[in-house]
Protein backbone atom coordinates (compact mmCIF):
# COMPACT_ATOMS: atom_id res chain seq x y z
CA UNK A 1 0.00 0.00 0.00
CA UNK A 2 1.15 3.61 -0.89
CA UNK A 3 2.05 5.73 2.08
CA UNK A 4 -0.45 8.74 2.17
CA UNK A 5 1.32 10.84 2.82
CA UNK A 6 4.28 9.77 -0.46
CA UNK A 7 0.80 10.49 -2.47
CA UNK A 8 0.65 13.98 -0.93
CA UNK A 9 3.88 14.49 -2.13
CA UNK A 10 3.20 13.29 -5.14
CA UNK A 11 -0.30 15.55 -5.79
CA UNK A 12 1.66 18.47 -4.65
CA UNK A 13 4.27 18.14 -7.52
CA UNK A 14 1.56 18.87 -10.06
CA UNK A 15 -0.11 21.43 -8.14
CA UNK A 16 3.57 22.55 -8.45
CA UNK A 17 3.43 21.72 -12.16
CA UNK A 18 0.12 23.72 -12.63
CA UNK A 19 1.08 27.09 -10.82
CA UNK A 20 4.06 27.34 -12.86
CA UNK A 21 2.24 27.33 -15.94
CA UNK A 22 -0.23 29.78 -14.60
CA UNK A 23 3.13 31.81 -14.26
CA UNK A 24 3.49 31.23 -17.49
CA UNK A 25 6.74 29.01 -16.01
CA UNK A 26 6.61 26.37 -18.99
CA UNK A 27 10.18 25.10 -18.75
CA UNK A 28 9.32 24.80 -14.46
CA UNK A 29 5.73 23.35 -15.71
CA UNK A 30 7.11 20.51 -17.33
CA UNK A 31 9.85 19.43 -14.87
CA UNK A 32 7.20 19.55 -12.51
CA UNK A 33 4.83 17.35 -14.30
CA UNK A 34 7.62 15.07 -15.44
CA UNK A 35 8.75 14.64 -11.57
CA UNK A 36 5.11 13.67 -10.25
CA UNK A 37 4.23 11.17 -12.93
CA UNK A 38 7.97 9.93 -12.47
CA UNK A 39 7.06 9.81 -9.12
CA UNK A 40 4.20 7.52 -9.39
CA UNK A 41 6.07 5.15 -11.86
CA UNK A 42 8.66 4.73 -8.99
CA UNK A 43 5.98 3.57 -6.73
CA UNK A 44 4.68 1.00 -9.52
CA UNK A 45 8.18 -0.34 -9.88
CA UNK A 46 8.63 -0.72 -6.74
CA UNK A 47 5.41 -2.32 -5.59
CA UNK A 48 5.36 -4.38 -8.54
CA UNK A 49 9.01 -5.57 -7.01
CA UNK A 50 10.82 -4.57 -10.14
CA UNK A 51 14.17 -4.24 -9.94
CA UNK A 52 15.66 -0.73 -9.14
CA UNK A 53 12.19 0.56 -8.87
CA UNK A 54 13.32 3.04 -5.66
CA UNK A 55 16.87 3.81 -7.04
CA UNK A 56 15.69 4.70 -10.20
CA UNK A 57 14.68 8.93 -10.91
CA UNK A 58 11.71 9.72 -11.89
CA UNK A 59 12.49 10.14 -15.72
CA UNK A 60 14.31 6.89 -15.36
CA UNK A 61 11.23 5.43 -14.18
CA UNK A 62 9.11 6.44 -16.54
CA UNK A 63 11.21 5.32 -19.32
CA UNK A 64 11.17 1.69 -17.67
CA UNK A 65 7.24 1.93 -17.75
CA UNK A 66 7.20 2.66 -21.22
CA UNK A 67 9.33 -0.42 -21.91
CA UNK A 68 7.57 -2.38 -19.91
CA UNK A 69 4.29 -2.12 -22.06
CA UNK A 70 2.32 -2.39 -18.97
CA UNK A 71 -0.53 -0.03 -20.03
CA UNK A 72 -3.28 0.28 -23.18
CA UNK A 73 -2.06 2.31 -26.32
CA UNK A 74 -2.88 5.53 -24.30
CA UNK A 75 -0.97 4.99 -21.98
CA UNK A 76 1.59 4.84 -23.51
CA UNK A 77 1.02 7.54 -25.67
CA UNK A 78 1.12 9.57 -22.40
CA UNK A 79 4.61 7.91 -21.35
CA UNK A 80 5.65 9.31 -24.98
CA UNK A 81 4.28 12.41 -24.22
CA UNK A 82 6.43 12.82 -20.80
CA UNK A 83 9.54 11.45 -22.10
CA UNK A 84 9.49 13.73 -25.31
CA UNK A 85 12.46 16.06 -25.92
CA UNK A 86 12.03 19.73 -26.62
CA UNK A 87 12.86 21.64 -30.05
CA UNK A 88 16.25 23.81 -30.54
CA UNK A 89 13.51 26.18 -29.30
CA UNK A 90 12.72 24.91 -25.76
CA UNK A 91 9.10 23.86 -27.56
CA UNK A 92 6.74 20.42 -27.23
CA UNK A 93 4.35 19.80 -30.60
CA UNK A 94 0.83 22.08 -29.94
CA UNK A 95 -0.64 18.96 -29.10
CA UNK A 96 1.32 17.52 -26.08
CA UNK A 97 0.28 18.44 -22.38
CA UNK A 98 2.56 17.35 -20.30
CA UNK A 99 0.01 18.26 -17.30
CA UNK A 100 -2.51 16.32 -18.73
CA UNK A 101 -0.36 13.20 -19.56
CA UNK A 102 0.93 13.04 -15.81
CA UNK A 103 -2.69 13.32 -14.43
CA UNK A 104 -3.60 10.18 -16.93
CA UNK A 105 -0.53 8.24 -15.84
CA UNK A 106 -0.71 9.11 -11.90
CA UNK A 107 -4.31 7.97 -11.91
CA UNK A 108 -3.78 4.95 -13.56
CA UNK A 109 -1.14 3.80 -11.59
CA UNK A 110 -2.40 5.20 -8.36
CA UNK A 111 -6.22 3.78 -8.89
CA UNK A 112 -4.77 0.65 -8.47
CA UNK A 113 -3.29 0.74 -4.80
Amino acid sequence: MIQPNKIAQIKAELQKAKAFLENGEIGKARVSARKAAGQAAQIWISENHLLAGPHLNPLQALARLYDLRIGDAEFNNHLEHLLMKVDTNYNLPADVNLITSAEFIMDKILEED
